[in-house]
């Protein structure tokens, strides 16, 4: 059996939003207080905002964390646990999508440290603020297996999004939205719908039950003669069918641009391009840009600050110890224009060989050459570049005296 929208859109996220209640049925969901219509509006709202979370998380994804140790790169247990594996039943991808959409859906996500591994801690536990203490969380569970233990602050991750939930935001401004869905819905189903007049010159019934009566047999006589592919309807002398033309002017269009309106808001909401997320080509560079400074960049600030000041302190993050994200392999940069920059790079001291290896993902040499650093003659420091050229400086001539000495 194939998976349903509304599971994966409801379920698969662990977020149930306020339009879900249980009454009526749509598409094996329950709902209350809503029509089946403004229930299925719901999904692209649910869209919109899975789909950022979805952006967000592969945007971080594709950052390459940094270990840093002594002010220099390393590749150890802790880049391992960041980049490859934090726990034995996930790899970084499941793990970081996870903190993402928990984050975004409940303004909140816990992340604690067992046995050398990080969990991502289920919803409902109890946070305990204090003041000139450290924080306490009770009443932890991580995939339904409930932890015999609390954690003091320093013995967790605790990332929060917002003082106020960016999730409630959403599900707030969406109900003028949903509304306006629902009724562009109903007006284009009517505008093209089939309207027809029946002018009957029989006698009419007289009761009210000869009246239902008609009713019925009208209903059961057009009904299926509508619904048909085909059809064949017998008229009597008495009748005679006339149709309606419609003229409502609603479109697809009418309805794509609301739904549009709908994703450009909760992309807003994240900071991130409406055009970027929806795939569009035209001006993507400097959006892409301005998508990754004010929509990625907070979320990876928000990790990394948590991450040194948690797991490493202060003290050995002052002696050169930390975490960092390196957001450049976000963009998909030409191999031409990348070759460019990474000559620049190393003219300049910058980068190393093994630097610009793995800028083309290729491995370390790690050699004394490898990793050693060059610059150019022009620039390198002036007193050295003039004297191995024989130019003067100040009032000195090329023999490195003044005039009057020489």
């Amino acid at each position: 059996m194939g998976l349903k929208v509304s599971d994966w859109l409801f379920d698969r996220f662990g977020y149930v939003p306020k339009e879900r209640k249980l009454i009526q049925e749509f598409n094996g969901v329950q709902y209350v207080g809503y029509s089946i219509n403004t229930a299925a509006k719901v999904f692209y709202k649910e869209l919109a905002i899975q789909s950022c979370v979805s952006f967000i998380a592969n945007a971080l994804v594709m950052c390459e964390f940094q270990t840093i140790e002594n002010n220099q790169s390393v590749k150890d247990k802790t880049y391992y646990l960041l980049k490859i594996q934090p726990n034995q039943n996930q790899n970084a991808v499941e793990f970081w999508h996870q903190v993402i959409s928990t984050l975004v859906n409940h303004n909140e996500c816990l992340v604690v440290r067992e046995n050398e591994e990080f969990f991502v801690c289920d919803t409902g536990f109890d946070h305990k603020k204090y003041v000139f203490f450290p924080d306490y969380y009770e009443n932890v569970t991580i995939r339904d297996l409930p932890m015999k233990k609390g954690y003091a602050e320093s013995e967790v991750l605790y990332f929060q999004l917002n003082n106020n939930s960016i999730r409630s935001l959403i599900d707030d401004l969406f109900t003028d939205y949903a509304e306006l869905l629902t009724s562009a819905h109903e007006m284009f189903k009517h505008s093209g719908g089939l309207k027809l007049v029946l002018n009957d010159n029989a006698p009419q019934p007289l009761t009210p039950e000869d009246q239902e009566a008609q009713d019925r047999e009208f209903k059961e006589r057009f009904t299926s003669f509508l619904k048909s592919v085909n059809g064949v309807l017998g008229l009597s002398n008495d009748e005679k069918i006339t149709e309606l033309t419609s003229k409502s002017n609603i479109s697809t269009k009418d309805f794509r641009d609301l739904i549009d309106d709908v994703f450009k808001l909760t992309a807003s909401a994240f900071h991130i391009s409406s055009a970027v997320l929806k795939g569009d080509v035209v001006g993507i560079d400097n959006l892409t840009d301005n998508t990754i400074t004010f929509g990625i960049k907070p979320f990876a600030h928000l990790i990394t600050s948590e991450i040194n000041r948690k797991y490493w302190g202060r003290e050995m993050f002052l002696k050169g110890y930390s975490v960092k994200m390196d957001m450049s392999n976000i963009k998909n940069i030409d191999i031409v224009k990348l070759s460019q920059a990474a000559e620049n790079l190393f003219r300049i001291g910058v980068n190393s060989i093994d630097d610009n290896l793995e800028l083309f993902n290729r491995p370390r040499l790690n050699t004394e050459f490898s990793t050693a650093r060059f610059v150019t003659k022009k620039y390198s420091e002036i007193n050295e570049y003039m004297k191995e050229n024989n130019l003067k400086g100040g009032d000195e001539n090329g023999n490195g005296k003044t005039d009057s000495e020489s």
